[in-house]
């Protein structure tokens, strides 16, 4: 519906001044919490990491869930979109927008959930986009995910 409307006010916008209104997606940037690049996770993936190895290299997690020994560290993504009015020279003094703006648009949670065994070594890792379970139930469904793979 959103786009709808916005490609109505471009269409109407165009017929009546010869101005056009256009939104562009411009990426996503990180709004709150740490975003780790795959460079920076890629010791999970050596053998014999430990949670200790990880929690000194991340620093300590948001969530540590006994119950699963699962470490979690959250961050959110926030959608940005360029906005602005193509507008013919001689309107372009009336239109205050004309140059664009640049603004946030949905946002989203994501964890990166880090398994360790009994003995404190790392034996799985993930990054998941959070829905509206607690972190708990995050790390239980990915723990019961894991153990029960065919």
């Amino acid at each position: 519906m959103r786009i709808f409307l916005q490609l109505l006010t471009s269409v109407l916008l165009l017929s009546i001044c010869g101005c056009l209104m256009a939104v562009v997606p411009v990426g996503s940037r990180t709004s709150s919490g740490v975003k780790y690049s795959a460079e920076a996770l890629a010791f999970l993936d050596l053998p014999g990491t430990t949670r200790d190895e990880v929690v000194a290299s991340l620093g300590p997690p948001l969530l540590e869930s006994q119950e699963t020994r699962t470490l979690v560290y959250e961050w959110e993504r926030t959608e940005r979109q360029a906005s602005f009015i193509i507008v013919p020279d001689w309107i372009a003094p009336l239109v205050e927008d004309a140059n664009g703006s640049v603004t946030d648009g949905a946002s989203h949670q994501w964890a990166l959930l880090v398994a360790y065994d009994v003995r404190g070594v790392v034996s799985a890792h993930k990054v998941r986009q959070l829905g509206t379970r607690t972190l708990e139930e995050e790390c239980a469904d990915w723990s019961h995910h894991r153990n029960n793979k065919p």
